[in-house]
């Protein structure tokens, strides 16, 4: 991750949304909005996720 922006390739077997993504074991969510493309086409897929660092208050 460069500045809270990832690059990822992903594979799909059919047409599908992208809801949000998070990287397990950290604060670290992106909404749909910072997913782009938030729709992913059957095959290969290049993905832009700008990442956030969410703060829970406790």
């Amino acid at each position: 991750m460069k500045g809270g922006v990832v690059y990822i390739t992903l594979y799909a077997t059919s047409p599908v949304g992208i809801s949000y993504a998070s990287i397990q074991g950290t604060n670290y969510y992106a909404p749909p909005t910072s997913i782009s493309p938030q729709q992913l086409m059957q095959g290969v897929n290049q993905v832009v996720i700008n990442y956030t660092l969410i703060h829970h208050n406790r």
